[in-house]
């Protein structure tokens, strides 16, 4: 994205857990953003009403993979774990799926990959089938808010913002793309699209603009 643009691209993914569409569809509303969704097969054919709600709003919806497969380990090498005929297959039942909700997949280019991790040979294959990989800005911290009390690496909410307002301090987030998840474990009470409103808002104030790859 534009560096020397001030415009940041709020993008939020989808599997099983979606609870807290509402709550970031209505904050969406309230400052008229347009934003990127990026859903699994699983999350269309379990989620249907939330994801309806979705389009209906007006964002950008595409694919997630289908089954919210591992496509690489997470080694330095990004060693495949999937065949790249398995990749295919998954991504085709992906747009089948968003297919059916009615949007045209025709015009779908930028996706991210499940996990926000890859192989070059598993992005190969979205690019020959027409598709724009894409992932979150590093060190953005936001996408840490899938994490769990239990887990070792476990960062609160409060934690996340305060790394990402140092980065935006530090560096700006002129074109970054920014990923929270709008639905966690049950065992995650701490919701950082709770904090949404309050992101954009100060986000403003620093004179941000948003937008979604829909208009790119």
């Amino acid at each position: 994205m534009n560096p020397d643009e001030k415009r940041i691209y709020l993008c939020f993914t989808g599997d099983y857990n979606f609870e807290g569409v509402p709550t970031v569809l209505a904050t969406l509303a309230k400052h008229n953003i347009e934003s990127s969704w990026f859903v699994t097969g699983n999350c269309v054919r379990v989620n249907r009403e939330a994801v309806q709600a979705i389009i209906d709003a007006g964002h950008y919806v595409a694919p997630h993979s289908d089954k919210h497969l591992l496509y690489a380990d997470w080694d330095d090498a990004h060693t495949p774990l999937v065949t790249p005929e398995e990749v295919r297959v998954d991504l085709d039942a992906n747009m089948a799926e968003l297919a059916g909700m009615g949007i045209d997949v025709e015009k779908i280019r930028a996706y991210m990959p499940p996990y926000e991790h890859y192989s070059s040979e598993s992005n190969a294959v979205a690019v020959q089938m027409g598709l724009v990989p894409i992932n979150l800005t590093e060190d953005s911290y936001t996408n840490a808010d899938y994490t769990t009390p239990a887990m070792k690496g476990y960062r609160s909410s409060k934690a996340i913002l305060k790394d990402f307002w140092a980065k935006e301090e530090r560096e700006g987030l002129n074109g970054a793309i920014i990923l929270i998840h709008p639905g966690t474990n049950e065992e995650r009470t701490d919701k950082l699209y709770n904090q949404l409103d309050k992101m954009i808002r100060k986000l403003k104030k620093k004179g941000y603009t948003f937008g979604s790859f829909k208009e790119e």
